[in-house]
């Protein structure tokens, strides 16, 4: 899971989605913010699969 604050509105969502079995992934810019690359984006994009 990203490193956002689970007290963030991010975080939040995140959580449910790790609390829902929800697998996903960050992707593009957001996922190098993530991970301390200095970019400034607004934008969240997110891979979701589901399992049947």
């Amino acid at each position: 899971m990203p490193l956002q604050s689970q007290d963030s509105p991010l975080g939040a969502f995140l959580k449910a989605f790790h609390e829902e079995g929800i697998d996903f992934i960050l992707i593009g810019a957001m996922a190098a913010i993530e991970q301390g690359a200095p970019l400034m984006t607004v934008d969240y994009d997110f891979w979701v699969w589901i399992h049947h």
